[in-house]
């Protein structure tokens, strides 16, 4: 089998220079949850992890921040990542992660005043003129960032007008131009495993309650992209519009398989923005299932946090539960209630 992210190669490009480029997840956790920061899971931030993959496909040399999981303050950001000197600096952010976004990107602006300073992420791409308005960002990406942000590190390369650009927003004269939105990516399966290698992958966790189980790692995983449900609250529809994509199966536990064997993760959750969408929608479902066979023993967690819909599982709890007994998840969790077979 093919390591599609450990062993990521570069692409030839004679024509293109090497940019250096850093991926920051910002602290947040503690400004917004305080005293409860440590309570809840700690998640791999897939999104930027899934841009360094493609980042590096392209020849660019990247690293990657992740703040929380390294326990950083703001002001610890610029020295962790000096040595890299980086020309272009991305930030991801969700709406609960603003001020200190915007704190972050004024800190490395101070620091490394040469280097472009992009941002993206539910938030930006629900209202890019927030972050815009700050002077210390340079260009926002609106939407999925794989395609975009690797068209768009080649144009700062270059040195060349961004407004050919789709999916972005940028300053040019004091004003905001936002450029053609871009395209959903229609072929998921086509994009590389995310560069999780990259991150110090013992800091992240699951619950107590799983952890005590084993001493292996947790890892989080998508099979799925976007949600065809309304929830008001929620940000996927105005990230993914309403459209759901499907991984296939078998490059699923592929890269659960590649979790296991190189990083020792033997804990397994699903950040799908709805994996509990109704079966009749998705037709992989049963070959999700059958390909679980091939990690037999592995601890798999099926999660369905407030973030995704419920309302399958509500309609038909005895599939849900029948699905979850065929397969060889040893954890099923449905807001507060854990279902166990053990």
């Amino acid at each position: 089998m093919s390591n599609k992210y450990l062993d990521i190669k570069f692409i030839e490009n004679n024509n293109s220079v090497i940019m250096k480029i850093c991926l920051i997840n910002a602290p947040y956790r503690e400004e917004v949850y305080g005293d409860v920061k440590d309570v809840s899971l700690l998640d791999v931030p897939l999104g930027i992890c899934y841009l360094a993959s493609v980042l590096i496909q392209a020849g660019h040399e990247v690293s990657l921040t992740d703040a929380e999981a390294e326990r950083l303050k703001i002001a610890d950001i610029p020295k962790k990542i000096e040595k890299e000197n980086p020309d272009v600096i991305g930030l991801t952010c969700t709406t609960p992660m603003v001020s200190s976004v915007k704190k972050t990107a004024e800190t490395l602006r101070n620091a490394f005043p040469e280097a472009k300073i992009i941002v993206g992420g539910p938030h930006v791409t629900a209202v890019p003129e927030d972050l815009l308005s700050e002077k210390s960002v340079d260009v926002a990406v609106i939407g999925e960032g794989e395609h975009t942000i690797v068209e768009l590190v080649k144009l700062i390369e270059e040195n060349k007008s961004l407004k050919s650009c789709k999916g972005i927003a940028f300053k040019e004269d004091g004003k905001i131009i936002r450029t053609e939105p871009r395209p959903l990516i229609c072929d998921i399966d086509a994009l590389p495993f995310p560069a999780r290698h990259l991150l110090p992958y013992e800091k992240y966790k699951h619950s107590d309650l799983i952890e005590r189980k084993t001493k292996k790692n947790y890892a989080n995983i998508m099979s799925s992209r976007g949600c065809p449900y309304r929830c008001i609250f929620c940000g996927s529809r105005t990230t993914f519009g309403g459209v759901v994509r499907f991984r296939s199966p078998k490059l699923v536990v592929d890269e659960i398989e590649e979790c296991y064997n190189k990083l020792d993760v033997g804990i397994f959750g699903f950040s799908d923005d709805t994996l509990t969408v109704k079966k009749e929608q998705n037709p992989k479902y049963y070959q999700l299932i059958k390909e679980f066979e091939r990690v037999k023993g592995l601890p798999i967690i099926f999660n369905t946090s407030f973030n995704l819909r419920g309302e399958p599982i509500v309609r038909s709890p005895a599939d849900a539960i029948s699905t979850f007994m065929r397969s060889n998840m040893d954890y099923l969790i449905l807001g507060d209630y854990v279902v166990t077979k053990k």
